[in-house]
């Protein structure tokens, strides 16, 4: 099973940039004025269930876009290409056919709209299978190969033991919902779309899932996955045995620093066997207390935690350790301190089962550069009585204006809005979170504006770099929208002109006094292998 804890990431979930405009013939406005036009356009695209398609836009003098469409599709402007993606499963929530709605603006303010309408084709047969083919079997690895029935459907696969397998009485699908309801139910703030989106495959699919039991019985299943998160057409399963492990004692690592910045790095783990469980970590040089000390340290917090939450200490070692390569990001380190990165083999008990190797870096230190965010809102509906025609597809979403003020440091910035509460570190690490902001959001604008479905909670979020790349700390700030606070829509002008309010200031995460930096175990359940989940922002 995926382990959807250790790489949730970047779960990160930010709110799609809604917006609303249309594609009509466009005319030509003065010298100055926004113009936006979607090349070559039917009159009604249609689409296959999960099919992607793209148009090149042509547009002057516009600043700011956003895009809206209907429940179920994916509709992204660069402002030079529209890119549209259908549903690709059934839902009742799914609309079959709707407007893809470019909203726009320029220099005098103003939206103007640009529409694209687009159909469903094809219905879903229901009936979907799969063939499986399992190769490069290994003491710790499996190469994986999926080829579905229906190339347009949603599906999850992954490998397990024969022993969880046989836990719940061979129903892959039931298998699989459960992990579903699980991720979603202890993450309340990602939509169930974003989640199936990270988690789903479509066509065929090949993958390399490493950290699997050694001299174990595994299943490798497939089976079709809904837009509401249930299972459908027929499963397929597949056994396989992983080989013998090898000696811990002889096994070597090699240690890599990647994305090392003021607060966080990337360790990559190589090791020589990669059918060897081994434990890796990070620790301050001037807290390092001597290579033998430390496997004792791990081991009594390793016992503690399993005493405290009542669990095999097989089970927690199981949720902590790893094997092969493994690339492990950290994150809340100090500026500008030294660290070593470390690694040995542990076996089945918490214990050190061969040498420990380490690795010293420096992170880098902290830039100046910040850029400091003022916002006002306005109600959607109120927009469409005041305007029905200019704001046609304003009902019952919400706009939130922004302006961006770098400091002298700053030579670049991003700004973004994310959907839900993202203010938790631990939940969305700052250098995830970062990356898709470079993604979904605004770079080097002083003047933006986003649309929003609806009086939800958000998180505003902005970071800058200084000249020669070094990022500043990551403002966040949770807006929860509502009807009482929105601004009156006759103060609605140009972005430039509006008056702005100020914004409170993000308090410092608090510093990490823990002495061994442990990772949460990860249950047999959700499972301490498989294959990364995939979540866009």
């Amino acid at each position: 099973m995926k382990n959807l804890l250790r790489y949730w990431v970047l779960s990160l979930a930010c709110v799609s940039v809604l917006g609303a405009c249309n594609d009509d013939d466009v005319v030509r406005e003065p010298d100055g004025e926004a113009v936006l036009s979607i090349e070559n356009a039917p009159a009604k695209a249609e689409f296959e269930r999960g099919e992607t398609r793209t148009w090149r836009v042509a547009s002057e003098n516009v600043e700011t876009i956003g895009v809206s469409q209907p429940r179920g599709w994916t509709a992204v402007c660069d402002g030079t290409e529209l890119t549209v993606t259908a549903p690709a499963g059934e839902s009742e929530n799914t609309e079959k056919e709707g407007d893809v709605v470019i909203v726009y603006s320029g220099r005098s303010g103003g939206e103007k709209r640009a529409t694209l309408a687009v159909a469903l084709t094809s219905e879903p047969s229901g009936q979907l299978t799969f063939e499986l083919v399992c190769t490069g079997v290994t003491a710790a690895s499996v190469e994986l190969q999926v080829f579905p029935s229906d190339k347009q459907a949603g599906y999850y696969y992954d490998v397990c033991t024969a022993e969880t397998y046989e836990e719940h009485g061979g129903d892959v699908g039931a298998l699989v919902e459960g992990i579903i309801a699980d991720f979603a139910a202890r993450n309340p703030q990602i939509p169930l779309s974003y989640i199936l989106e990270g988690m789903l495959d479509h066509g065929d699919s090949s993958d390399t899932v490493s950290g699997l039991p050694s001299d174990a019985d595994m299943c490798f299943f497939a089976v079709g996955i809904d837009e509401q998160g249930k299972s459908y057409g027929t499963a397929a399963v597949k056994n396989f045995h992983t080989l013998a492990p090898g000696n811990p004692e002889t096994c070597t690592f090699e240690l890599e620093f990647d994305q090392l910045l003021a607060t966080s790095v990337s360790v990559k783990v190589i090791p020589s066997d990669p059918s060897i469980r081994y434990w890796t970590g990070i620790e301050e040089a001037g807290r390092w207390n001597g290579d033998a000390v430390f496997p004792t340290l791990v081991k009594d917090a390793l016992d503690q935690y399993a005493k405290e939450n009542g669990m095999p200490i097989e089970e927690v070692v199981k949720g902590v350790t790893f094997a092969g390569t493994h690339v492990d990001p950290w994150d809340d380190l100090e500026p500008s301190t030294a660290y070593y990165a470390y690694v040995y083999a542990m076996d089945d008990q918490g214990n050190a089962a061969g040498p420990l190797f380490k690795k010293q870096f420096t992170t880098l230190a902290t830039s100046e550069a910040s850029v400091s965010l003022v916002y006002r809102y306005f109600d959607g509906d109120m927009l469409y009585e005041a305007d029905p025609d200019k704001y046609s597809n304003a009902r019952g979403n919400v706009l939130v204006q922004v302006k961006a003020s770098p400091n002298d440091s700053a030579v670049a910035w991003v700004v973004g809005l994310g959907k839900g509460d993202m203010t938790d570190q631990t939940l969305y690490p700052d250098e995830p979170t970062k990356i898709g902001l470079l993604q979904g959001g605004q770079s080097n604008r002083k003047l933006q504006q986003f649309w929003v479905d609806g009086w939800v909670k958000c998180t505003l979020m902005a970071y800058a770099s200084d000249y020669i790349g070094i990022d500043g700390e990551l403002y966040r700030e949770l807006l929860e929208l509502t009807s009482e606070g929105a601004s009156p829509i006759e103060e609605l002008a140009p972005i430039e002109s509006a008056p702005y309010g100020s914004l409170s200031t993000v308090s410092a995460a608090p510093e990490n006094s823990c002495r061994i930096r442990m990772r949460h175990p990860v249950s047999p359940e959700s499972g301490d292998f498989g294959r990364a989940v995939k979540f866009c922002f």
